[in-house]
């Protein structure tokens, strides 16, 4: 069972049935969870946007590290996505625990990934 709250959407809280409060949910919403962690991937985005953009750009970030590379913004996130699943991979296979940012943080992390490459 999670510490925090009944209702926190943190992707700890989601993963666990019983730390959601589902009855705050939108009736047509058939996947509570699902709807919730799009929330917080929307959240996630915005904080990590705020740090790693400028001028106004969601993408520059991207923009900038594919001419830094000299690839397309494809490219950059197909990288970063691969990087990701890499770490899956390494930690799943070998049943490690992660020292840094747990597993649900990476499979977020990768979900953000997807949703911005599929935006831009």
């Amino acid at each position: 069972m999670s510490q925090h709250s009944i209702g926190c959407i943190c992707v700890w809280c989601l993963a666990d049935n019983s730390a959601f409060d589902y009855t705050d949910m939108p009736k047509h919403e058939s996947n509570p969870k699902f709807h919730a962690l799009l929330k917080q991937m929307g959240e996630v985005h915005d904080r990590k946007n705020h740090d790693y953009t400028h001028g106004g750009n969601p993408y520059s970030n991207f923009e900038e590290a594919a001419a830094t590379a000299g690839c397309s913004v494809d490219t950059v996130f197909a990288v970063l996505m691969g990087v990701k699943l890499s770490r899956l991979n390494a930690l799943t296979r070998e049943a490690k625990e992660p020292n840094h940012e747990s597993l649900k943080d990476t499979r977020l992390d990768l979900a953000v990934y997807a949703a911005l490459w599929a935006s831009y």
